[in-house]
């Protein structure tokens, strides 16, 4: 979103529904021409992610 805050002068809180679904969104990369590695390094980075994630919802 900070490109459209510096593009257009956006606030924080203008658009809390969107921001909402930002935060709590994850963004891949993905076109024709990705090569297997790095396919393989996008599900490596997202599988540490959903893991890290997973841990942090088990803490009591």
């Amino acid at each position: 979103m900070s490109f459209y805050r510096e593009r257009f002068g956006h606030r924080e809180g203008e658009f809390p529904v969107a921001e909402d679904v930002a935060r709590r969104s994850i963004a891949l990369p993905f076109f024709p021409q990705m090569t297997e590695g790095q396919v393989a390094q996008v599900a490596d980075e997202l599988r540490s992610v959903v893991e890290a994630q997973a841990r942090a919802s088990v803490r009591p």
